[in-house]
């Protein structure tokens, strides 16, 4: 009976084990080829992209704006600290707008849903968590920073709103980015709904993109304003 037990046993724990073997084989494979689909680029010129066009042209005209400052021969109403501040800050969005991420995505004429995801990222990490977070802030908060600009106090609650409705930006993007991150087998209709978002998440991001290009590049109007009347 003893014997018998043992033997018992030993064939339980190997149908578990094999189970547990088949199980993890099964699962690989299917992370092998969701990982394969997932990772299927598609063709795009964004070069050509009217939405990428104003994004850099909106850039172009900010750096202009900023160009000129001159901090020595500034002698308006605001301090020339507070415009040093604010020179700064812009400066800082510029270069975040412009960074390596987005230049190097610029240059692609394939993408997949894993540089879409990247260049999510890199939004949240870099134009909100710095560039609308750090610096556009500071001018949403005008009266509390002592910025006696009626230009900025007029439209204090305007920027504030717009700001706090950037911060949500790409949040719906990210839920199906991490769905796309599944593991399953894939139908036509599961590549078909990557391939979409992929395409759907270059437009929402390159929209969100442009929306704070577009803050940043009336923020430059306004200090380029401010600046040139003193000349």
């Amino acid at each position: 009976m003893k014997d018998f037990l043992k033997q018992y046993c030993k064939i339980v724990s190997y149908s578990f084990l094999g189970l547990v073997f088949a199980f993890a084989s099964f699962y690989l494979i299917i992370n092998l080829y969701h990982q394969a689909e997932i990772a299927k680029t598609f063709s795009v010129s964004i070069s050509t992209d009217a939405t990428v066009g104003r994004y850099n042209n909106m850039l172009d005209a900010i750096k202009s704006n900023l160009s000129n400052f001159d901090v020595n021969n500034y002698k308006g109403k605001l301090t020339s600290f507070q415009m040093m501040g604010a020179n700064q800050k812009l400066t800082e969005c510029y270069q975040e707008l412009n960074n390596d991420v987005m230049k190097d995505f610029q240059k692609k004429t394939e993408l997949s849903i894993v540089d879409i995801y990247q260049l999510r990222e890199s939004f949240e990490n870099n134009i909100l968590g710095k560039c609308v977070v750090s610096d556009l802030m500071w001018f949403a908060n005008a009266t509390e920073n002592k910025i006696d600009s009626p230009f900025l106090k007029q439209n204090e609650k305007m920027l504030n709103l717009y700001l706090n409705g950037l911060k949500s930006e790409t949040s719906y993007l990210k839920k199906d980015l991490l769905n796309n991150s599944s593991y399953y087998f894939n139908t036509e209709l599961v590549s078909n709904t990557i391939r979409n978002n992929v395409k759907d998440g270059y437009y929402e991001l390159m929209t969100s993109y442009n929306k704070v290009a577009g803050l940043v590049e009336e923020l430059s109007i306004w200090f380029q304003q401010e600046t040139k009347e003193v000349r």
